[in-house]
């Protein structure tokens, strides 16, 4: 699953009822072209007949929005429904496949406007909200770098701003986006300009790196945590 890259970070979740998915691939470099991979275990992950050899195929189609960075995130609600995200040059796309079929790939965050979009972008990860009933949210971070605000930071190494979404899936499995206050977010797909902004690199002394991780409280408040690196 992870193929020749470390940038095709893995990713696994656990259904409620044990079934066990587990993603990979989707990174274009030049000596791979992959697209993004999903299995299904064939038993649940506590059933005498779950092995590890014993998953499914169940990758979207290799039409659409299916090759990126590799960067990618997979969670499963409390309906047994799989929620996809993966990390492109300049877009983050999301996806949900609901035991039947996937959806149609989405950009639900863009970059597209900024001085210097090119491999900008870097995906943390997405996490469920715990929502006591009802549709589980999924809470998003990621840190982007604008070169064009100072050139002395590299983007390949260090982000400039630490940024946050909530998405919800609607009935019809499309996807509505929020701020962490409540406010929603009209306009798909959500831009830096747009999104709530947890860490501001520019007017900050710190750099925002792209290491961290993200978790939700009861209340459904996001809790961020990432690594800062001084400017000087």
């Amino acid at each position: 699953l992870l193929y020749f890259d470390g940038h095709n970070t893995s990713g696994v979740a656990i259904s409620d009822d044990g079934y066990v998915y587990v993603s990979g691939g989707g990174r274009i470099y030049s000596f791979e072209a992959t697209h993004y991979k999903v299995y299904k275990s064939d038993y649940p992950i506590d059933h005498a007949s779950f092995t590890l050899a014993g998953f499914t195929d169940i990758s979207p189609s290799s039409t659409g929005i299916t090759q990126g960075r590799g960067y990618k995130s997979l969670v499963v609600d409390s309906a047994g429904v799989l929620h996809l995200m993966t990390a492109h040059v300049n877009s983050l796309v999301l996806r949900n496949y609901n035991g039947t079929s996937w959806t149609t790939s989405v950009s639900v965050f863009d970059l597209t406007g900024i001085a210097s979009p090119a491999n900008a972008l870097y995906y943390d990860t997405m996490v469920l909200g715990k929502e006591a009933s009802g549709q589980k949210s999924l809470h998003v971070s990621m840190v982007y770098s604008d070169d064009a605000v100072d050139t002395s930071n590299s983007f390949a190494t260090a982000g400039l701003k630490l940024l946050y979404v909530k998405y919800v899936m609607q009935a019809d499995r499309t996807y509505k986006a929020y701020k962490a206050g409540g406010t929603e977010i009209v306009t798909l797909p959500v831009t830096h300009s747009t999104a709530d902004i947890a860490y501001d690199g520019v007017a900050g002394a710190s750099y925002v790196r792209i290491f961290g991780g993200i978790d939700v409280k009861t209340d459904g408040t996001p809790i961020l945590a990432h690594i800062l690196e001084n400017k000087t």
